[in-house]
């Protein structure tokens, strides 16, 4: 259990543990805490890897970057860059 009195930082989450594509094994994540840089960088991952429309309470939230799968780079990127 976390002690949410011991966590200084302001602005923090519980880190998410994904699986490993080489293993195909979850990291041990469980109470684990991230913060700063480190909670940006996990929020924005959480963003551009949630398909559009999956959450239903928002349904807005996501990104829809399969659509940019074996495209051309020329057109892909863009695509990408825009949904992001």
């Amino acid at each position: 259990m976390i002690d949410k009195d011991t966590i200084t930082h302001r602005h923090w989450s519980l880190k998410v543990g994904r699986i490993d594509p080489t293993t195909g094994e979850a990291a041990p994540v469980y109470g684990d805490v991230v913060f700063a840089v480190d909670d940006l960088h996990q929020s924005m991952a959480n963003i551009i890897l949630t398909p559009k429309g999956s959450v239903p309470t928002e349904p807005e939230k996501g990104c829809d970057v399969l659509g940019a799968i074996d495209k051309h780079p020329d057109i892909g990127i863009p695509l990408m860059t825009r949904e992001i």
